[in-house]
């Protein structure tokens, strides 16, 4: 067990500059700790930086969610002691559920033997700030607006889907006329964050200052509206879809904006042929694609916003490697007849544009793709490697 002699910090400064407590968009997810003993000032600085509903403390590690096949959808990111972590290494890196391991001890020289080779394990460390900005950046990267889940796109011939598109669609095209009402999706924000003083500073700038022309640079900042409107999509919440359709309609209006200025100026040399994203996916999630690809009817529709890059580079750097899932650069292609039919009236176009002009990320060539675009699947191709499988 790591017992400490003398009390452990992280450093104030880091405490001060991350925070999980806002990804509120990554709901099946839980920072577990165990045979961290001593260290109760360690788990006070924990938990002012991690929600208490995604934060748990077990004394048996029998008890892990990892160990508990009904909790099979959690994400787990898991912080062991040395001794536990060597005496249940091999039962752990089996687990799908299991993340990744931060083996947090006094000696680090005793634990590296066991952990070498173990792709699940980020870090073996007796400093606190090390461990928790580790956890920081693997938690972030599974929980930003990258990830791409079978939530996130249903087989569009399944009735439920066609309502849920067309309701979709309906919100995208409210006319301007019609006035929508953002204070009300401002107070649900406030709701959310009512106790995060300062998330609520924010909403209440935002509010004031919120115009629909920024509307995409708001969104991929990451923030509060973002992650309130990703998981009422993902979760299909009827309610709060509503409350927000002022955000999906400035979105979607401003995304078909700047697909018809780039119409208008089509350059053939700088044509959109493909786009990449990379992702992760559960070995479900790959039989749920490979089912519909080998329907009558391969198309999926998407429902969120999905983000891509020209880059197929900046799309691999969005797979953090884990054991137990699949590795996945899907490839979109834009072709021919898309452009040889996006000025026809009656071709129901897909809504997509460059926005890294104003993005907040620039860097990330980022192409995002409106809600509702549906996509067929052509190919689903998979390489097989020593260590975990890639499609």
């Amino acid at each position: 067990m790591a017992e400490a002699k003398n009390r452990r910090f992280i450093h104030e400064y880091t405490l001060s500059s991350l925070n999980l407590q806002t990804l509120d968009n990554f709901d099946d997810y839980l920072v577990a700790i165990v045979g961290v003993v001593n260290e109760p000032h360690f788990l006070e600085q924990l938990l002012m930086i991690i929600n208490a509903d995604h934060f748990q403390s077990f004394d048996d590690i029998q008890q892990l969610p990892v160990f508990n096949e009904s909790q099979s959808k959690l994400h787990v990111f898991l912080i062991i002691s040395g001794t536990l972590g060597k005496q249940y290494r091999d039962q752990l890196i089996q687990k799908r559920q299991l993340r990744f391991v931060y083996v947090y001890c006094i000696h680090e020289n005793h634990h590296i033997e066991w952990t070498n080779g173990v792709e699940k394990v980020r870090c073996v460390t007796s400093d606190p700030t090390t461990l928790i900005e580790k956890l920081h950046k693997d938690v972030r990267t599974f929980s930003n607006r990258w990830p791409f889940e079978q939530r996130s796109f249903i087989k569009s011939s399944i009735p439920t889907s066609q309502w849920f598109h067309l309701f979709l669609t309906m919100i995208c095209h409210t006319p301007d006329t019609i006035t929508l009402p953002y204070d009300d999706m401002f107070n649900e924000c406030r709701s959310y964050y009512k106790n995060n003083q300062a998330k609520l500073h924010e909403i209440n700038l935002l509010s004031q200052q919120y115009r629909p022309n920024n509307v995409i640079r708001e969104y991929t900042r990451d923030g509060f509206v973002y992650c309130v409107l990703n998981h009422a999509l993902r979760t299909r919440n009827m309610r709060l879809i509503r409350i927000f359709s002022p955000f999906i309609r400035d979105l979607h209006s401003q995304l078909s904006d700047c697909r018809s200025k780039y119409l208008r100026n089509l350059d053939k040399e700088q044509l959109i042929r493909s786009v990449y994203r990379g992702q992760q996916l559960t070995e479900e999630q790959v039989d749920h694609l490979y089912s519909v690809w080998n329907s009558n009817h391969p198309v999926i529709t998407l429902t969120t916003f999905g983000s891509t890059s020209r880059d197929p580079n900046v799309a691999l750097d969005f797979i953090p490697f884990a054991d137990g899932v699949v590795s996945c650069l899907f490839e979109i292609i834009i072709t021919d007849d898309h452009y040889a039919s996006a000025e026809n009236f009656f071709y129901e176009a897909p809504v997509f544009a460059d926005i890294s002009s104003m993005s907040t990320m620039p860097d990330e060539k980022e192409v995002l793709f409106s809600l509702g675009t549906r996509f067929r699947l052509i190919r689903i191709e998979q390489q097989r490697t020593e260590k975990n499988g890639s499609c």
